[in-house]
């Protein structure tokens, strides 16, 4: 009877122990509007001193340094002075979340973050931004920041979810950036490389089928011409029509490529 009174007492010390530790760590938990900071930061090995709390640092072939490229690929997480838990190796560094949700350094270059919003890195090393268009992204801002001066640096929550994203671009205005996510669609998801593909091909499809058309027309068209001259207006009136016709097959392939890009 004395063991089985000891083995329960053992017992409810640990869930007592338990229960305490994760009350005390949620009483800890610093609020802004609602939301908690949370997360375990781990010690990263970074060289940069000029690094501060709140900097974006991104995992690359020289080591941990802070982002500075948009839509950075290299993302890893967050530097985080006063994490709520952490895990510290030996030989030191700067302790970096890579979950929960933390403080980010932040701008408004790419216009005004809202809550709920995606965050990415930037050209500015370290900050973050509003993302606008396809690419790997930091997290959801939990947090509003409408900064009028955009090189202003300041700090918003956000909940950290490292992954590529593929439905918020608005790229249909920017060929160039169109270009640039067909590019970087193998790195982002299998799915956005098929769109691309299918958009792509459409549209070749719509200019060949277009061209073969116009071009077998065309050759009838002239054969026509000098076999009968005296019809010359009519069968050029023809022409035109089928010329028009042939701008619309092609006009037809890009509204569909089109369309593939921005639904």
């Amino acid at each position: 009877m004395y063991t089985l009174n000891t083995h329960m007492k053992k017992n409810l010390t640990i869930i007592f122990l338990i229960v305490f530790c994760s009350f005390f760590l949620s009483s800890q938990s610093v609020s802004a509007q609602g939301t908690v900071i949370s997360g375990v930061a781990l010690t990263v090995p970074i060289e940069d001193q000029n690094v501060k709390s709140g900097d974006i640092i991104c995992a690359l072939k020289n080591g941990y340094i802070p982002c500075n490229n948009s839509y950075d690929s290299g993302l890893y997480g967050v530097v985080n002075d006063n994490p709520i838990g952490s895990v510290e190796f030996v030989g030191g560094g700067r302790l970096v979340n890579t979950t929960g949700t933390v403080k980010v350094n932040v701008t408004t270059v790419n216009g005004t973050i809202n809550k709920g919003d995606f965050v990415t890195t930037s050209a500015t090393p370290g900050i973050g931004q509003l993302a606008i268009h396809n690419g790997y992204v930091l997290g959801l801002a939990q947090e509003e920041y409408n900064e009028a001066d955009k090189t202003k640096v300041g700090q918003i929550l956000v909940s950290i979810s490292i992954h590529p994203t593929i439905g918020i671009s608005d790229s249909h205005n920017d060929l160039y950036q169109t270009i640039r996510e067909a590019l970087l669609s193998g790195q982002i998801s299998p799915l956005a490389t098929l769109r691309y593909l299918t958009s792509a091909l459409m549209v070749i499809l719509g200019f060949v089928l277009g061209f073969v058309y116009f071009g077998r027309i065309a050759k009838a068209g002239v054969e026509a011409i000098g076999r009968n001259p005296l019809s010359s207006r009519t069968i050029e009136f023809g022409l035109i029509l089928h010329i028009l016709l042939t701008i619309a097959i092609v006009g037809v392939g890009l509204g569909i490529g089109y369309l593939i890009l921005t639904l």
